[in-house]
């Protein structure tokens, strides 16, 4: 694997591993800043996993 896109919330474990194996990592900022302006609407999250959802509260509790 050459790239990772979307790896916003890579724990630090998996970031580590990222830079020991020279893989790039493309953050999207529009999916992480989308997310968190939609904690609170259920219609966004309807469909996705709720630890999606979980992951996402944790980070903007944080």
């Amino acid at each position: 694997m050459r790239s990772i896109e979307h790896g916003n919330l890579a724990s630090a474990k998996t970031l580590k591993l990222i830079e020991e194996r020279g893989v790039f990592l493309v953050p999207t900022q529009y999916m992480l800043l989308d997310a968190l302006d939609n904690l609170d609407n259920d219609a966004y999250w309807k469909g996705k996993a709720p630890a999606e959802r979980a992951k996402f509260t944790s980070c903007a509790t944080a």
